[in-house]
């Protein structure tokens, strides 16, 4: 299970339910994305988490982690600007009927629903 620290930090905390051990401060590659409050994620079921970086006044950017290689690639962005951070989870992956898997991105204390297709995984 990865728990994010946020605060601006590019690291993450692994707990390994097999061994029932934690792992601390596990960075992620490239080291200069660091998520915090008002950041949102969400599991692919795979072998990416989803997650967003803001800040309160600032574009919403999305990226993907590839927990299998510690690699982050970018997403996209959402072009509105996010205000004042919200603390709670607030994206999800759908799979449609036809296969098609997108992110849905509600925006910080605003009702704007952001839809992004997942091409980049």
């Amino acid at each position: 299970m990865f728990f994010p620290r946020g605060s601006s930090s590019n690291t993450v905390d692994i707990y390994d339910i097999p061994t029932g051990r934690w792992k601390y401060g596990y960075f992620f590659s490239p080291q200069s994305e660091t998520p915090t409050t008002g950041s949102y994620y969400a599991y692919d079921g795979y072998d990416t988490i989803y997650f967003t970086k803001t800040a309160s006044g600032a574009n919403t950017r999305v990226f993907a982690y590839n927990v299998l290689a510690n690699k982050v690639t970018g997403g996209g962005q959402i072009s509105d600007l996010d205000g004042t951070v919200t603390i709670g989870n607030r994206i999800e992956i759908i799979e449609t009927e036809d296969g098609l898997k997108f992110l849905y991105i509600l925006q910080n204390t605003g009702t704007k629903l952001f839809r992004e297709l997942i091409w980049f995984s």
